[in-house]
């Protein structure tokens, strides 16, 4: 995500005009990366485009983005941290009931977890494959929730529904009791 919430699309940086970039599409990359491969296309054809002034990726400069970089990184960082000390806190994972899920306390560990409708225990590291925060659960969706980054996982198989994660939630066995901290 750019620090100005505008993608970055263009030469990657000053003194080349041989070196592209497209980045920062937040949940946007469907349409910015249609986006990006017109204006791209047009600076390599040398045309104009009257988006590429808009997207430029030379436009970042620190002087002017350090708030918000500051405040997005903090962001993470409250969840990275205060996430760990709030579900150490959290409830035992006998405690869920059919059709509920949550990051649960097991054994002195902390995992994700869901008891589908049929009883059936489920338990994932509640550890993000992205990029290390932790997990929350979504009961409407059924699903873990990274709140850093915005990954996805299934409450059932802890596969990946929706990035940047590309790895799924790593099970836990129903023997093992290791900690996602």
């Amino acid at each position: 995500m750019a620090a100005d919430k505008i993608p970055y699309i263009g030469y990657a940086h000053h003194g080349t005009n041989t070196v592209f970039t497209a980045t920062g599409f937040m949940k946007w990359g469907h349409t910015s990366g249609h986006a990006a491969a017109g204006i791209i296309t047009d600076l390599i054809m040398g045309r104009a485009n009257r988006y590429a002034e808009t997207f430029d990726a030379r436009r970042w400069d620190v002087t002017h983005s350090f708030f918000d970089a500051a405040m997005i990184q903090a962001h993470v960082t409250k969840h990275f941290v205060g996430d760990r000390v709030k579900h150490m806190m959290g409830p035992d994972i006998e405690d869920l009931k059919p059709g509920c899920g949550g990051i649960c306390k097991d054994h002195g560990s902390v995992v994700a977890a869901y008891r589908d409708e049929s009883g059936q225990m489920h338990k994932f590291s509640a550890t993000c494959t992205h990029l290390g925060c932790h997990v929350n659960w979504n009961d409407a969706e059924k699903s873990y929730d990274c709140p850093c980054h915005g990954s996805r996982f299934d409450g059932k198989t802890g596969e990946v529904l929706h990035g940047p994660a590309t790895k799924p939630l790593p099970p836990i066995e129903p023997s093992a009791s290791s900690s996602s901290l």
